[in-house]
């Protein structure tokens, strides 16, 4: 699949090349949780385990994060406009939270299903039957991680990047269901509730890393990486002599404005209009640079 789609859609810089990728993305992750949640739901059922089950609704809220990251990729690709002249790309920012609180909510709803069973415990019924759904939703949600991460980092997609960090929580998730299984089969110790509340912890994790990921964008974080970027621009002019407040305004895959103040020697309109050259150059982002005179001693 990260072949195809590289191959049919991103061998060539196109702008609906970026939404076609994440949409058919979505659609395969969309299929592929609706699936899982159905075979986990029958396995929980059956086998009266609560972290199996907690499991299965994850991929019911994952289900609808996929929906929601789907119609981010719809609507953010819309032409800027009168109403929004800086685009829409910030969608994508504000799906990324939508799916952050989802799995939020599953967290702390898996938590308390999960203490009630730690207080009361019950045993459950093993089941090879649940052991291969649970081994092939690894291997499937394995793969998702690594399409969405991938693909992810190639268009620049938080949304993606906070859905393969979700994935690959669920992996860890499911392994530890399989490992409290196979205990409780071997050795009689009922640890399902114990397991509920790891997976609730994973579950909770993935929630706010990736609240944390969707939120600084919009509030206008600098990466380091772009940052220690303007910093080496700047160096190699001999007239600038410190840049500081660097902050990235992103809009989406397609825009970003930068903004920064820089303290220069003299000329401070001829350094300014270099060192924007050079940023937009570079890093394809509008720079706005506030400057400042050194006053000699």
């Amino acid at each position: 699949m990260i072949r195809y789609i590289t191959a049919k859609f991103l061998s060539a810089p196109d702008r609906h090349g970026r939404k076609k990728a994440g949409i058919l993305l979505c659609v395969m992750c969309i299929v592929y949780n609706l699936l899982l949640y159905i075979l986990k739901y029958i396995a929980g059922a059956r086998s009266s385990t609560i972290a199996i089950t907690a499991d299965s609704f994850n991929n019911l809220a994952d289900f609808g994060s996929c929906i929601v990251t789907l119609l981010g990729f719809a609507l953010a690709d819309k032409r800027a406009d009168r109403r929004f002249p800086n685009g829409y790309g910030r969608i994508e920012y504000l799906s990324g939270i939508i799916i952050s609180l989802t799995i939020i909510r599953l967290g702390i709803h898996t938590a308390v299903s999960s203490t009630a069973k730690i207080i009361a415990p019950e045993h459950t019924s093993f089941s090879v039957e649940s052991i291969i759904i649970l081994s092939v939703s690894i291997i499937i949600k394995g793969y998702m991680y690594l399409c969405n991460k991938r693909i992810g980092e190639r268009i620049k997609s938080p949304s993606l990047k906070a859905m393969g960090v979700d994935s690959l929580s669920d992996c860890f998730a499911t392994a530890a269901i399989i490992i409290s299984l196979m205990i409780e089969k071997l050795s009689g110790l009922i640890i399902d509730g114990y397991t509920g509340a790891m997976v609730s912890l994973c579950i909770l994790c993935a929630g706010v890393f990736i609240m944390k990921e969707s939120i600084g964008p919009l509030i206008g974080k600098a990466p380091k990486d772009t940052v220690k970027l303007i910093e080496r621009l700047a160096a190699q002019d001999d007239t600038i002599t410190a840049v500081y407040g660097i902050s990235v305004h992103n809009y989406g895959a397609h825009k970003s404005v930068i903004t920064l103040y820089l303290i220069t020697r003299a000329e401070p309109y001829k350094a300014a209009s270099h060192l924007k050259d050079r940023i937009r150059e570079v890093t394809g982002a509008e720079a706005f640079i506030n400057t400042t005179i050194e006053e000699m001693p």
